[in-house]
This record gives C-alpha cells, sequence and structure tokens, in this order.
C-alpha cells in the first residue's frame, strides 16, 4: 500500500502450502524487498511575519513544516517584544500546532493604551523540539506603531505682582498627558527680585489633569529700584514637543520709596496728600496765614465767594471750601511769603490735596500708573483668550487703556482685532477677552497676541504684550495607504505559497484588501 507514512523498508515472502493436487517445492518461498517512498527526514519548520500593525491590533506569523508532517506537530515558540505594546501573558516560552495541510498561524495581541511612546515590534521565534527540524528563517519580526500624538506644552503668565509676592504660571499640555510629565523650564529675571535659587534651569510636573502652575517667590527688600520681570520659558526634554506661547513674563513693581536727594538746605517737613473724585471739595483742611495786620483774603476766593477777615491762623474745613469755576487756576502771589494751598487740575475732576508742614515746602505731583499685561492659559479654537492689565498704583478713577490685538493664524471672531480699549478701576486691573472661532478646518495652531498703546493717564510698562496660544482641534485629512505584494521562497507540490501584503503609512485600523490569485 502506498501510504504517506515515513516508516522502515520491509518485505513480502510468498510460499507455497501444502494441497490436493500438487507437491511443494523446497524452501520456504522466494521474497521481496519493499521500500518505503516516503521522506526520511524530520519537517523543516520555517516562520514568516504579517503586516505591520498599530497598537491595538493583532500581530499575525505563518509557520510551515517542509514536508507535511503526516499527524499534528507541535512547534516550540518564544516570543518576545520591543517597548510595551504585548499583552498580559502573551511573551514568553510558547507552542502551536501544525495539522497535516503542513501550515499554522500564530497570533500575538497587543494593547492600545494612550501614553505617546515609542514605536515596537513583536518577535516570534522558531525553538529546537522533536519531531522538527529548525529551518530558515527561524525568526520573524512584526512592527507595532503607537498611535498616540506627543504632547505639546505651553506656558502663560500670571498677573504682576509687588516684590515679596510670587510669580505664577500656568503651563498646559495638549493633549493630556497620560502619566506625569517632567517638563523642563529656564527662569530668569530683569532686576534683582527673585529669591536666591528661585532663576536657572528647573523642573515641573503636568499631571494627567493636563496643567500645572508654577510659582517663583521674589524679595521683598527696602531697595528703591526700577521695576523688574521674572521670565519663565519651556526648554525642550522628552516625551513632549514645545508649544507656543514658549515663554512668559510676569512683572514685578518695586514698593520702595525713593531715596531722598542730599540738599544743603533744611530737609522738608513731611506733609500728607489724597486724591478726591468730582465735587472738587478738598479732603484735608487748609491753613491761611496771616500777613500784617489785614487778613488776606485772596486765596479763600479761590474756592468760595464768601469769606471772613482772617487773623493770624485760620483752618477751613471741607464744607467751607469749594473752587470757583473763574479761578480754577488763579494763584496767591500776593506780598508776603506764599502759603502752599491744593492744586486744582484743569479738568475738575480731580482734586489732589496736600495739607504742607511747611510754607515753602512744594507739592508732590501725582503719580501716573504703569500698566502692564499678562495673558491667561492657552485655549483650544472656540475659546475666549483673556488677558488681565494692571495699573501699578491703582488709579484714583477709571482709567481707560488703549490695547492692540493681533493674531497668528485665522482663529479670532470678526471685529476682535485691532484697537480695542480696556476699563481699568480703582482696584488697579482690568481684564480683555477675545473670542475665537470653532471651525472644521485642519489647520496649524495659532495665538492671540495683546499690546498696550500709549495713551492719556498712563505710562506702558515693560510687560507691554502677551500671547495666548489657540490650538486647533480639527483632524488632518484621511490619507489612503498604498497597498503593495510582495512573493515568498519558492515551495515543492503540495507546498503553500506564501505573500506578503504592505500597507504604506500604516493605516491606524485594520483594512480588508482584495487580491486575485491565478
Amino acid at each position: 500500500m502506498d501510504d504517506g507514512d515515513d516508516e522502515d523498508d520491509g518485505s513480502i515472502t510468498v510460499s507455497v502450502q501444502e494441497g490436493r493436487g500438487y507437491n511443494t517445492g523446497v524452501g520456504s518461498g522466494p521474497t521481496v524487498k519493499v521500500a518505503d517512498d516516503d521522506g526520511g527526514t524530520k519537517p523543516v519548520v520555517s516562520i514568516a511575519a504579517g503586516a505591520g500593525v498599530t497598537e491595538g491590533g493583532s500581530a499575525t506569523f505563518t509557520l510551515t513544516a517542509t514536508p507535511k508532517p503526516a499527524a499534528d506537530l507541535t512547534v516550540n515558540l518564544s516570543v518576545s517584544q520591543s517597548g510595551d505594546y504585548a499583552a498580559a501573558g502573551a511573551t514568553g516560552t510558547k507552542t502551536v500546532t501544525i495539522t497535516s495541510s503542513g501550515t499554522a498561524t500564530y497570533t500575538v495581541a497587543t494593547v492600545g493604551d494612550e501614553v505617546d511612546e515609542a514605536d515596537g515590534s513583536i518577535v516570534v521565534a522558531v525553538s529546537t523540539g522533536t519531531d522538527y527540524d529548525v529551518g530558515s528563517p527561524s525568526s520573524a519580526t512584526v512592527a507595532v506603531a503607537d498611535d498616540d500624538p506627543t504632547p505639546v506644552v505651553s506656558i502663560a503668565a500670571g498677573a504682576g505682582v509687588t516684590e515679596g509676592g510670587s510669580a505664577t504660571f500656568t503651563l498646559t499640555a495638549t493633549p493630556k498627558p497620560a502619566a506625569d510629565l517632567t517638563v523642563n523650564l529656564s527662569v530668569s529675571q530683569s532686576g534683582d527680585y527673585a529669591a536666591a535659587g528661585a532663576t536657572g534651569t528647573k523642573t515641573v510636573t503636568i499631571t494627567s489633569s493636563g496643567t500645572a502652575t508654577y510659582t517663583v517667590a521674589t524679595v521683598g527688600d527696602e531697595v528703591d529700584e526700577a521695576d523688574g520681570s521674572i521670565v519663565v520659558a519651556v526648554s525642550t526634554g522628552t516625551d513632549y514637543d514645545v508649544g507656543t506661547p514658549s515663554s512668559a513674563t510676569v512683572a514685578v513693581a518695586d514698593d520702595d520709596d525713593p531715596t531722598p536727594e542730599a540738599d544743603d538746605a533744611e530737609t522738608p517737613a513731611p506733609k500728607t496728600c489724597s486724591t478726591t473724585d468730582a465735587g472738587l471739595l478738598a479732603e484735608v483742611a487748609a491753613k491761611v496765614t496771616r500777613h500784617g495786620t489785614t487778613g488776606r483774603t485772596d486765596l479763600l476766593e479761590m474756592f468760595t465767594s464768601t469769606h471772613n477777615t482772617m487773623l493770624g491762623t485760620d483752618t477751613y474745613t471741607v464744607a467751607q471750601l469749594r473752587a470757583r469755576p473763574d479761578k480754577q487756576s488763579a494763584n496767591w502771589n500776593r506780598p508776603g511769603p506764599n502759603v502752599l494751598w491744593q492744586r486744582i487740575y484743569t479738568e475738575l475732576d480731580r482734586l489732589e490735596t496736600c495739607r504742607a508742614a511747611s510754607p515753602d515746602d512744594p507739592l508732590e505731583a501725582p503719580q501716573t500708573p504703569t500698566v502692564s499685561i499678562s495673558a491667561g492659559a492657552g485655549i483650544t479654537e472656540g475659546g475666549t483668550a483673556s488677558f488681565t492689565l494692571t495699573a501699578s498704583p491703582a488709579p484714583a478713577t477709571t482709567l481707560t487703556v488703549t490695547v492692540s490685538v493681533g493674531q497668528t493664524g485665522s482663529y479670532a471672531v470678526a471685529g476682535q482685532t485691532g484697537t480695542r480699549t480696556v476699563t481699568i478701576d480703582t482696584t488697579g486691573s482690568g481684564t480683555l477677552t477675545v473670542t475665537t472661532v470653532n471651525d472644521s478646518t485642519d489647520e496649524a495652531d495659532g495665538s492671540i497676541s495683546a499690546t498696550i498703546q500709549t495713551g492719556q493717564g498712563y505710562q506702558v510698562g515693560s510687560a507691554s504684550t502677551a500671547s495666548v496660544s489657540v490650538a486647533d482641534d480639527d483632524d488632518p485629512p484621511v490619507v489612503k495607504p498604498t497597498v503593495s505584494i510582495g512573493a515568498g521562497s519558492g515551495i515543492t507540490e503540495g507546498g503553500t505559497a506564501s505573500f506578503t501584503l504592505t500597507a504604506s503609512p500604516r493605516p491606524a485600523a485594520p483594512i480588508t484588501v482584495t487580491v486575485s490569485v491565478t
């Protein structure tokens, strides 16, 4: 019988038995040798890899035994990986069964996570065993592509501070990291305000919330100095890209009085000053000094149409002092020492009053507020960009500040850019908001910027411009992969022909390809 089993050669012997009507010869009869025509060698097992997969897919391998085994053949495998993609328990020593068809498929499941990581691979190697020999290739590799985007880190500054306060910065990672993300920072300053050790190379950790706050302590001293700032910049690092804006600045205001200049004359005695709103009433009592035997009434006429003759030193209260419109800019320049009086603004909307301890002590001019600007946190298109304007010192009345709003990209709602105005009240701060458009167009990330312009009643501070990053939330167009095919090694009749199909670029999900076999 012609079977498919590999076995030893045999023989067939035929002998004539006794019976009626004939005689038997001598001997046991002739013998015919029977040679086995099935292969006398063990099957040789090789392996081939399937197409690359994206994390979460299954890596596929094809094992081929030549010649085909007569019965099920158990083959030992060693499964390993580069990276961290294989499902739990999928690596290590494994087995696969090749049936009499001569081939078997082995799959390794991978995990689709939300962690941005380097691409990896799954490797399956044929190990030695009984009833087969290890062929070539003895191992195969399936590439595994990561599908998680790299977080982009941007930074925004908090409001300006006075020396001794803490400058605050907000860092945002887009998309949010799946695990804690360590970000490198470079901290610098203008002036000498940062606490010891607060500048230089630093780090901050952004958690899975996607944001982190970084603070820089400043020192409150007693030295009069120019205002300064704290600057924090995002430096390059692993596991993230540097976004826009990559740096932010917090203004630091000095709160120390200037050192009095040396003078040969006697140091003026201190005085108290205050500022009032409309109504033109002085907040402090006014003093008029008598000269000679007759009281001078000229100065009092600047404030009221009725008066009494003044002898000696008389004090007039708020109720008695009201500015006359025809005397807004009058001065008292009569003979004799002048007594310093109130300074009334020509606009008649504010009245600065000072009580001098000496007739020769000059009045102080009001301090002009310095206005700075800081940006809020980055936003996604469709959100609202926010900026905080800070006046130092706080104005006595509302202050209108002119701001120029620009953008990179095309995100701002129509009419939101160009020249805008912001009102800063007596608390010393005001807010500017810019609304953005949420469209369906994939485009590069952009930003909204705001810059303080010169204007009336204030001066522009060192932190005169700020920027809020705007992230696009639209998916890029889908690119169809190109599929090519390659042939495996030649086979003997009865074997399995193997072909490998490759898609470039790798598809984000499995695709079905139609082939024609001839």
